[in-house]
């Protein structure tokens, strides 16, 4: 996607907004943000909303929307030397904004975690600066190209004179000379004598091939062997198994439920073998509400993993690769009148089948959402959430192998 003239809409931010920008493109929080700011942190979410707005950026899609943002506005930004204003040189405090729409906020939410873990890659930007300098480069190249031609072209025309300026001082034979030149007759039925000796050829017998194996440079495309077994399950009746890992979060068994610490910020755990391929995860979940997501994550490896995620709006499956969040499938179904079970503190079971390439997700025993993907064809599994409320809890936790 092309932004026109992103300078000049940088510069027409209101400095509120414009500082909050700056402090996105230094990789902040909007809680971190807030604290700087001296702000709360729906007001940088306020901000943040205009910003899309004024980029025109919060209708297009998540990767690329997550592109332009860092690889084009920041870019900018930086070029700029923009710097957050300090102490007294802020402006006096900028009112409340009011609410923003509902569609735009969430974009702005989702979009926190992934632009923190977002690792810009460059590309080129054309400034207009630049841009009579790389038209001035290629007349020059050409006119080099050409002195370099010409040059070599006239080597070759000179070498050719010399040759044959040397030829017309040669003496040229007469034809008497020609005439009584001494001839070699040859005897075509008199073997000429040589010093060339040629060998019999003998019949070389290929050798059976070497038996042992040979180290291949070949990089392993499998999955890995299988050190935990299926089926897998956890109740956490008095604490967690041992296999589960935490990546975010301080997870702990309260009550007979795994959960985690509410810190304004995703949670997130997985369990079980980098080589489970095929399998259905079930898992009872409660959510204080459930207008913030949670997840199930299936074929976790190392650059990424696969996952459902689910809150009071919409279902859906995404896509989590080298430090980019995309929404591979979408159902407009929900923790909402759809399942008419409510919003709040309420448990639903969840389900994920990961059969081969294909992806199936239910609630409460009824399909919202089915997905083909190959990203990953194998991994790990488990469970992630986010709130600003009480902690959701996890409890029967089942993986069973499909055949």
């Amino acid at each position: 996607m092309e932004i026109e003239n992103i300078p000049e809409i940088i510069r027409k931010l209101p400095p509120r907004q414009k500082e909050v920008l700056i402090l996105v493109c230094q990789r902040m929080k909007y809680k971190e943000i807030a604290a700087t700011m001296g702000i709360t942190e729906n007001s940088v979410k306020s901000h943040m909303v205009k910003i899309y707005q004024a980029f025109e950026i919060d209708w297009i899609e998540s990767q690329e929307r997550r592109k332009v943002l860092f690889q084009r506005i920041c870019y900018y930004v930086h070029e700029l030397e923009l710097k957050p204003e300090e102490g007294d040189e802020r402006q006096e405090p900028e009112p409340e904004p009011g609410p923003p729409p509902e569609r735009v906020r969430r974009i702005v939410e989702e979009d926190e975690q992934a632009l923190i873990l977002w690792e810009p890659k460059p590309i080129a930007v054309i400034d207009e600066k630049r841009k009579g300098g790389g038209c001035i480069r290629v007349v020059l190249g050409i006119v080099v190209g050409f002195v370099v031609m010409f040059g070599i072209g006239y080597a070759l025309l000179q070498a050719d004179i010399i040759q044959i300026g040397g030829n017309q001082n040669s003496e040229i034979p007469t034809e008497e000379e020609v005439k009584t030149s001494p001839t070699i007759s040859v005897d075509i039925e008199t073997p000429v004598p040589t010093n060339l000796v040629l060998e019999e050829a003998t019949q070389i017998e290929s050798s059976p091939p070497d038996p042992s194996p040979r180290p291949s440079n070949t990089p392993v495309t499998g999955p890995p062997s299988i050190t935990i077994s299926m089926p897998y399950s956890d109740t956490f009746d008095l604490r967690m198994r041992p296999e589960w890992e935490s990546l975010i979060g301080s997870w702990r068994v309260v009550d007979g439920h795994m959960t985690a610490d509410n810190f304004d910020d995703w949670a997130r755990i997985l369990t079980g073998d980098l080589g489970w391929q095929n399998y259905s995860i079930d898992v009872d979940v409660w959510a204080d509400d459930w207008f913030y997501p949670v997840q199930i994550i299936v074929r976790a490896q190392d650059s990424g993993y696969l996952a459902m995620e689910i809150n009071i709006h919409n279902t859906d499956f995404i896509l989590f690769s080298d430090g980019v969040y995309t929404t591979i499938a979408h159902s407009d179904t929900g923790i909402d009148d759809h399942l008419e079970g409510g919003r709040y503190k309420r448990v639903y079971h969840l389900r994920v089948v990961a059969d081969q390439d294909i992806f199936s997700v239910y609630v409460d025993g009824m399909r919202i959402l089915q997905v083909q993907d190959t990203t990953y064809g194998w991994g790990r599994v488990g469970v992630a959430f986010r709130t600003f409320y009480d902690p959701t809890w996890f409890d029967n936790f089942t993986v069973t192998a499909i055949p």
